[in-house]
């Protein structure tokens, strides 16, 4: 899951040797300011939902830039719409971000953090 706070910088360019499948976009920028979601036409299977992530506060950011893996952020919480819509990919490595071991026979989730 890529979190980034500028659209224009993420979408724009040339991606002719990429390939974007089943990712999730969302803007609460855009949605607080009623402007619409940016959209991705390369990702046709593209879920544009607010991602249900749990985010750490921007004083924790400061303090801990690198966020390491122990904090409890940046993972699903119950109902996101990323839970078991990724695509299974051969070869994966096993393990998530979190030294969680993978999902075997379902669609992952979107992003970095795969338990149920």
């Amino acid at each position: 899951m890529q979190v980034t706070t500028e659209t224009k910088k993420f979408i724009g360019g040339n991606f002719t040797l990429s390939a974007f499948d089943r990712n999730l976009y969302w803007s609460d920028y855009n949605a607080a300011n009623g402007k619409p979601q940016p959209v991705v036409a390369l990702d046709k299977n593209a879920l544009y939902t607010k991602p249900g992530l749990n985010l750490p506060s921007d004083s924790i950011l400061l303090n801990n830039p690198l966020y390491p893996p122990h904090l409890n952020y940046f993972n699903i919480q119950n109902g996101s719409a990323c839970l078991k819509a990724g695509n299974i990919i051969a070869g994966n490595g096993g393990y998530d971000f979190w030294k969680n071991n993978l999902m075997t026979g379902v669609n992952p989730n979107i992003g970095a953090w795969q338990c149920n």
